[in-house]
């Protein structure tokens, strides 16, 4: 319908409200609140408030006519205008309940999700659990701990950005900058989302499009708009506001919506077990059916991650850039704040968060700057929810109230010279004035209920990226002239002018930025603060692919940096063989990790050990006296008796047409033949699964330590954080170790009690031999013998029973998919042994494809995909590159074992270039290309025991049954995560047997014992 149809009826009705007006009773009480003249009918005062000029510019010159509390008629509406710190006490303490609302305005309701954005939401239960969750899950302390990597980088980012802008001399758009950094950091935090400079500037795109239109809805929030006075007028929209609220609305609503169902999927994916980014947060903490107050669980989320975007953003980079106004206006100031900083912090090193407390100087001219231009000058309007008295006067319910922030903070009776920049009050007069809204004469962020949540995270920014930016650079305005200082219209009171600077480096290039020689090792992007490149190596997929995807874009050699620790990783056989020939004895010492101190008796497990007298000793104990082929060949029974109890179970099953869960059952066979060999021990299948017996609680201890010695923990990184165990793997290896010790310990002591009985002559286990070996007043390198002895029973469970059981399962999965390697090797069974026999260790030497099919799974799936930590005891040099003292090394088998170079179709299950080009190669090290239980002095000392039991299985089982998938399907070869690379799903299969009956039932059943 046409605006001209109502003509005649607004004519009239502007007729009759005049007439309303000239007639009604002027209210003559003396005790009125003072109100300025020229109001209007219909619409009050709402034409004073127009203009070019900042609202709280215009208020404040009302308020130097009318006092520091004057009412305003804003169509319907009353609104008293506050302007003095006692007023605003009075509001804030004793009417801070009954002014906690807020009024219903035209911005809330078209923009604001219909006022579910919390700072815009009427007091209630709604506001409460919103702004609860904001406080205690969305901007907590620990949170933005755990997120300050964002901030830190985005800054790190950000310098580097400008660096590289002033080495060309090049005039730089500050201001803009600024606007980006926030915007990245704001969306980083809330939506896990970041764009570079070009992605903003590229018209239509999800990044232009949101940018947009946020700063159409701070401009928006910022103006009073006509349906405000008269709510009954927003039909009409006279000046377009309604008509563009909701076109802004429209196309934010579209961005952050697309960004909801993609959390949403990926919580799906990920069962919501992760808590990237705020949105992610609150997904969590908020059930899908969530209802309050009519809005839903979506609504939501959407309506605080815009509030969060709107206020966080904004006005932090418009603090920032009044603080850099400020200080080019008044370089001695400038000076000073440097100075400041090169003695606190000097230029040897960029200022870190921790620095700020000593920075005095610097966070006064925040402050200073806070007081003359407060990221919300005036207050969001709050409407009494009962008649109340504020200053003496009377104020019914349904009043309006805004407080001036802006003209309170320059109040001549508080500060001297109000209008000066003076940072040096807030270090001498007003030295005890906070932020926090507890002093009424200085309270940027407002007081009260409905202060901002935020101000702890803007400090953050404020304060770090000030202090980088002039520790960084020396700064000039780029025309040479003063900056002007004319504030704009908008939420946060903006600079109207963009300020445009230009950058000179302050500090030695060394210091630049990323500034590294010419023949520095390659490094990948992505280096957090604090943490490096950590967060890298998290997720689901195996560290040794990640480091592979690396190295295809870094190269064979590389450096991550994690925490406080560089890292070279390795991933070709010419670095590796400089590693573990030139360079062995220099990285044969292990880095310490919070695996091998909690879990590994403070270092005392050999494979974690530092190099030196203990780890040469119980490496030779180990070697010598329990890995040796004589021990071995002397408790060969026990691997044999337990496959053929295995084979036997196996037949059982198999005549009933049963499912068989494999791996399950070779993790069980390996594990009893591991604990018979080490302490005498085996289980049957129902011991394993009966709760909290010793076996359960043993296998299960040993699965969750096997879990954590192969994940990157935060406390590797960052030693001095061990304390605060943000990820809760140190209390879990704690848990671990008491668990595993407490079983080891009952063996122990069974064993010494054995021992005393026998008068020390039983050799019947690793650990009879090692309590034969190890007098009782043994202590090497501060290490008891029971220390010794617990600790090298739990390394080799750790490493002998899992990653044999692994190596086998992985051999049948690749044969599953490749059927007819299967059959050439049964094929080569059945013409060296026989269907009239069962194979023997004496026949493996004549199986060639076998073997073959084993070397092919270990280059493909290595037990140990990535070396364990070496660390660099003196400065070397590998591969042409100098690497001091302390860096740490680990090698990639699992990529080297791929390389295109040395392995054609690297990818592919080929075990026949065992047996022709690459015949020469075994597996213990002597061949660089081909390492499956690594090199050196630090290679595995049980690979002789590990392949006597994988080949004489594997043999039994393809010799004893066709093996087939249960569902008859493709094998999926999904790696999963964990020190021996394990497989990630279960392998279920279905076995027939081979050979005549007779053959299965003669074997011997352990189960029955």
């Amino acid at each position: 319908m046409d605006l001209y149809t109502y003509i005649p009826s607004i004519a009239s009705l502007l007729l009759f409200l005049y007439i309303f007006s000239r007639k009604a009773p002027k209210n003559s009480k003396k005790n009125c609140i003072p109100e300025p003249t020229g109001s209007l009918p219909l619409i009050g005062h709402l034409h004073l408030l127009g203009g070019k000029e900042p609202i709280c510019k215009n208020l404040a010159t009302m308020a130097d006519k009318h006092g520091p509390l004057y009412s305003l008629k804003l169509g319907t509406h009353r609104l008293l205008v506050v302007s003095s710190w006692e007023i605003a006490k009075d509001c804030f303490t004793n009417n801070d309940r009954t002014l906690a609302t807020r009024a219903s305005i035209a911005s809330g309701r078209h923009m604001g999700y219909d006022n579910a954005i919390f700072s815009l939401a009427p007091y209630g239960e709604y506001w409460r659990n919103i702004r609860k969750m904001a406080t205690v899950e969305l901007l907590s302390s620990h949170r933005l701990e755990k997120l300050k990597h964002i901030r830190l980088s985005e800054m790190d980012s950000f310098i580097k950005e400008l660096y590289g802008l002033s080495r060309n001399g090049d005039k730089v758009t500050i201001s803009e900058a600024l606007e980006r950094l926030t915007f990245n950091i704001n969306l980083r935090m809330l939506f896990g989302k970041r764009f570079s400079s070009n992605d903003y500037e590229e018209v239509n795109s999800e990044p232009w499009r949101y940018m947009k239109a946020i700063k159409r809805a701070l401009y928006l929030f910022g103006i009073f708009v006509l349906p405000d006075a008269l709510q009954w007028f927003e039909r009409f929209d006279i000046q377009g506001h309604i008509r563009s609220m909701k076109e802004t609305a429209k196309e934010f609503d579209s961005v952050i919506s697309v960004w909801l169902e993609q959390h949403l999927k990926k919580k799906r994916e990920n069962q919501g077990a992760s808590e990237s980014d705020f949105m992610d947060v609150m997904l969590t903490h908020l059930p899908e059916d969530t209802v309050i107050s009519g809005h839903t669980r979506d609504t939501i989320v959407k309506a605080t991650t815009l509030v969060l975007t709107l206020t966080g953003g904004e006005s932090t980079s418009v603090t920032i850039t009044w603080v850099l106004s400020l200080l080019l206006n008044h370089p001695n100031v400038l000076i000073t704040a440097q100075e400041e900083i090169d003695h606190h912090v000097g230029r040897q090193r960029w200022v870190e968060e921790s620095d700020i407390k000593n920075l005095k100087y610097l966070q006064a001219i925040v402050k200073e700057t806070l007081r003359l231009y407060p990221p919300g000058p005036i207050t969001g309007i709050r409407e009494a929810m009962q008649d109340c008295c504020i200053a003496g006067y009377d104020v019914p319910k349904g009043t309006r109230l805004i407080v001036n922030i802006w003209k309170l903070h320059r109040d001549p009776r508080v500060w001297e010279n109000a209008n000066e920049f003076r940072p040096e009050r807030f270090m001498t007069t007003h030295v005890d004035f906070d932020v926090k809204g507890q002093n009424f004469e200085y309270m940027p962020f407002s007081a009260g209920r409905r202060s901002c949540p935020g101000m702890t995270f803007g400090l953050q920014v404020v304060h770090l990226t000030v202090s980088k930016l002039i520790q960084g650079f020396d700064i000039r305005v780029a025309e040479g002239t003063a900056v002007d200082m004319e504030e704009g219209l908008g939420l946060a009171l903006p600079k109207l002018n963009p300020l445009e600077v230009v950058l000179s480096p302050r500090l030695g290039t060394e210091r630049s930025p990323k500034n590294f020689k010419k023949n520095c090792i390659p490094e990948p992007s992505g280096s957090l603060p604090l943490i490096g490149h950590l967060h890298l190596l998290g997720g689901k997929e195996p560290i040794c692919k990640k480091l592979a995807t690396m190295a295809d874009k870094h190269g064979p050699l590389y450096l991550l940096k994690l925490g406080t620790h560089r890292v070279l990783v390795v991933s070709s056989w010419e670095v590796a063989k400089d590693c573990f020939t030139d360079n062995d004895r220099t990285l044969a010492t292990r880095a310490s990790i919070a695996a091998g101190r909690h879990m590994g008796y403070n270092n005392a497990v050999m494979a974690l050990a530092p190099y030196g007298e203990y780890w040469r000793t119980i490496r030779k104990i180990a070697t010598v006296e329990l890995l040796s082929s004589h021990r071995l060949e002397k408790l060969k029974h026990i691997r044999f008796s337990e496959m053929d109890s295995f084979i036997k179970e196996l037949y059982g099953l198999s005549r009933n047409g049963a499912k068989v869960t494999i791996n399950e059952a070779l993790e069980r066979l390996t594990f009893n033949i591991n604990l018979r060999l080490l302490v005498g021990k085996r289980f049957s299948g129902c011991d394993y699964e009966e709760v909290n017996s010793e076996p359960w609680r043993y296998g299960k201890a040993i699965k969750r330590a096997l879990h954590l010695s192969g994940i990157f923990a935060l406390a590797d990184a960052l030693p001095y954080l061990e304390w605060l165990d943000i990820q809760g793997h140190v209390r879990s290896m704690k848990k671990t170790a008491k668990e595993l010790d407490s079983v080891i310990s009952v063996w122990l002591e069974e064993h010494l009690k054995k021992k005393k009985a026998n008068q020390g002559t039983s050799e019947n286990d690793f650990m009879d031999v090692m309590l034969n070996h190890l007098p009782e007043d043994t202590v090497i390198s501060g290490h008891n013998r029971d220390t010794i002895v617990k600790a090298t029973i739990l390394i080799l469970s750790l490493t002998g029973g899992e990653s044999t059981s692994v190596t086998i399962t992985w051999v049948l999965s690749l044969l599953l998919n490749h059927p007819k390697i299967l059959m050439a090797a049964q094929q080569e069974l059945d013409h060296h042994v026989g269907k009239q026999r069962w194979v023997e260790e004496s026949d493996i030497k004549n199986l060639k494809y076998l073997q073959a099919i084993v070397k092919e799974t270990l280059r493909l799936y290595p037990p140990g995909p990535i070396t364990g930590i070496r660390e660099a005891t003196k400065d070397c040099r590998i591969a042409g590159y100098d690497v001091s003292k302390g860096t740490r090394l680990i090698v990639n088998l699992w990529k080297l074992q791929r390389d295109p170079r040395v392995w054609e179709n690297a990818d592919e299950f080929r075990p026949e270039r065992f047996m022709t080009p690459h015949v020469d190669f075994d597996v213990k090290g002597q061949n660089f290309e081909y390492m499956p239980f690594s090199s050196g002095r630090r290679s595995c000392p049980g690979i002789t025991f590990g392949l006597q039991v994988v080949h004489l299985m594997v043999a039994k089982l393809i010799q004893g049954f066709d093996i087939k998938t249960a569902e008859g399907t493709a094998v999926d070869m999904k790696e999963g995560l964990g020190l021996a690379l394990p497989k990630l799903n279960p392998i279920d299969v279905v076995l027939r047997p081979r050979l005549r009956t007779e053959f299965y039932e003669c074997l011997e059943d352990m189960n029955k014992y």
